[in-house]
């Protein structure tokens, strides 16, 4: 039985002006960083078949750094703190390569980060969250219901404070 060692790294080689570039698997926590920086990469969920090319159109301010992200190894450093100062010096370079060397790139990193497909990682994203949110007893905050909260709070930049419905001469029971 093979263990995760036995697998090796996750890696795929592009040629860009006869120099051959190792592309890298985006980590978890590097999807964190993209995420926080370009919030409007969630938009992928909702895309039938993304690639490189529907990362180009959602969230063209990414591609640098997707790219600068997958062309330093993650391995070599120990904190993620370490590796962004690398992947930073990287940015420039990113942005110097033409479209064609881009989606080059950008495809190499969602074949060895996604083995699989984006696709078929993102449905099976999507069934986790959902299935964290039915066991939390949660549901997804934009509700389409058009029924008005009866939890008494709502909540403002300084945090929670009572609601109109928490106050008996305003309740409508």
């Amino acid at each position: 039985m093979l263990s995760l060692l036995d697998l090796g790294p996750m890696t795929e080689e592009v040629t860009i002006r006869g120099q051959k570039i190792t592309v890298h698997a985006i980590t978890p926590e590097c999807f964190f960083v993209l995420f926080q920086s370009f919030p409007e990469l969630r938009k992928m969920a909702a895309v039938q078949d993304p690639g490189a090319s529907a990362i180009m159109q959602i969230a063209p301010g990414a591609v640098n750094l997707i790219i600068a992200m997958s062309t330093v190894d993650r391995d070599q450093f120990q904190t993620v703190k370490d590796y962004m100062e690398v992947v930073r010096s990287e940015l420039p370079a990113a942005a110097r390569l033409g479209i064609q060397h881009k989606l080059a790139v950008i495809g190499a990193c969602v074949r060895v980060t996604f083995p699989e497909g984006l696709g078929p990682f993102l449905q099976d994203l999507n069934a986790l969250t959902g299935s964290i949110k039915e066991v939390r007893g949660q549901t997804d905050s934009a509700s389409d219901s058009p029924r008005r909260s009866r939890s008494g709070f709502t909540t403002d930049s300084r945090g929670l404070r009572l609601g109109r419905a928490a106050h008996p001469a305003n309740s409508m029971h």
